[in-house]
This record gives C-alpha cells, structure tokens and sequence, in this order.
C-alpha cells in the first residue's frame, strides 16, 4: 500500500469536526475552523456556549446534534449497504482524533434508503461520544459521513464504541503507520480502506434511531440525517488506549430534542 507525507498547508481552508467535503481539510485550527467564517473566527470544546456568537443556529436550530437516544429502533429509512468496494483516501488527525477522507465519491462504498444514495465521504472519531444512550455516553464515537454524488455532506452513519474485541477496522488506521497524534500536519495520502468491516462490526445496522440533525461543530449547519447504531463497535483495551493517546476531548453538550423527527419519515 503505497502512501505518501503532504504537508496539510497545502490544503487550503478547514472544517473542524470535518464533512470531508472536497473544499474541507482535516485538521484543528484556532484560527480558521470553516471556509463559511472569516480566519478571525474562534471557537473551542471548552466554550460551547459562545459558538452561537458566530453561528446563531447553534442556539437557535431545532435539529441540533446530538441528542440522547432511548426506547424503541427505528424502523424506517433503513439503510442497504453497497460497501463491496475497497476505499481510497487520505488518513490523518483533524486535531481531536483519527480522520479519513475519500479521494472522490465515483466507486466510493455507498447505501440507499427511500431511493436517495449517500457516499461515503469519510470518517472521523469523537471522544467521548457525542450522543449518549439512556443518558449514558461510551468512551468514543466513529461518525462515517455520507453525501451526495457531488460531495456534499448529507448523512452521518453514528458508531458508540467499547471496549471488547479487537477490531479489525480500526486496525486499518491504529499503530505505527497509522493515524498521527493531534498536534501532526501530515497527512497518509493514498490509503486503502476496508469499509466492510465498520459495517460489520457495528452489526450491520439490524438496530439503530434515526433522526433529522445537524453538524455537531459550527457551523452547526442542520438538514443532516443521522443514523446512530444500536450496537457498540467494540475494540480491544490495547486499540481504546491508543486511540485515545492520538486524541482530545470532543464531544458537543447534548442537544434538547425538539424537531428532531427520531424514528419517523
């Protein structure tokens, strides 16, 4: 698997908490978080409160993310899964944790629900979750971002982690030629993917909520479908304690629900 170091200046603007659209890098900057804001603009984990200054939705948005999900699985928008394809694309750390991004959605695995098609457009980790479950949170999420033929950010597939088995997915992008630390500028171009096993691991979606939401960074931007999985991708003590060695504290407060729609059409 061939990979090659670029430095990450030369990818121009960036949207922390990443869609990976194509305009997107990945990485954490104080100083310029989103090509929607001007370079001034500022925000942290610490101060969530003032992510409103900039980006009002935040505060004021009725499908904000995430929320704790509880009761019944949904049962519609179901997902089938096209994920037979390997991926190809650029690993790094988008400065709160390991980050994957697609080098383009033509081949990209890929699923539909109600004959609307989402591409994968990339993944990234939050720790801890963002979204609790019976007001509980795990000790990590992973958020596989989907959207349109054209990049755009439409849907997010939410995985809880724990602490069980090994995982063979997150061996793709854990150890010494995996995912650098927070503070890196380099990126793994090239890197192949077996999405699959995500999938797999997570239990193929059999059970999940599904709900209207939004980014859960600023912008904060809502018209995002999610979909949060039932059940736990596990990984081994080893590959929790590494992941949490290349990140950083990310998870947004959660969201009171309100026109979220979970489980409904």
């Amino acid at each position: 698997m061939f990979r090659a170091l670029v430095s990450l200046v030369a990818l121009g603007s960036v949207l922390a908490c990443p869609d990976h659209s194509p305009e997107a890098a990945l990485r954490k900057r104080a100083d310029e978080n989103a090509d929607e804001h001007p370079v001034s603009a500022t925000w942290t984990f610490a101060n969530q409160a003032a992510w409103a200054v900039a980006d009002p939705i935040c505060a004021s948005g009725t499908m904000q993310s995430p929320i704790n999900l509880s009761g019944a699985f949904s049962k519609v928008h179901v997902p089938s899964f096209k994920y037979n394809t390997p991926a190809l694309g650029t690993l790094s750390n988008w400065g709160y944790g390991p980050s994957y991004s697609l080098n383009g959605t033509s081949g990209a695995p890929s699923f539909t629900t109600n004959g609307t098609a989402y591409y994968l457009l990339g993944f990234h980790t939050h720790t801890p979750s963002d979204h609790t479950i019976n007001g509980i949170s795990a000790p990590a999420e992973l958020h596989l971002v989907h959207g349109d033929a054209s990049g755009a950010a439409k849907g997010v597939l939410g995985f809880p982690l724990s602490v069980g088995a090994e995982s063979a997915f997150f061996a793709q992008i854990l150890g010494p030629e995996g995912a650098p630390n927070t503070t890196s500028n380099l990126l793994l171009d090239n890197h192949e993917m077996d999405m699959s096993l995500a999938v797999k691991e997570g239990g193929n979606f059999k059970s999940y909520w599904t709900y209207r939401g939004s980014l859960t960074t600023p912008p904060c931007t809502e018209g995002k479908r999610w979909w949060v999985s039932g059940k736990s991708l596990t990984i081994s003590q080893e590959q929790m304690d590494e992941l949490m060695l290349i990140s950083d504290e990310s998870a947004r407060e959660v969201q009171k629900i309100q026109a979220h729609a979970v489980g409904k059409l």
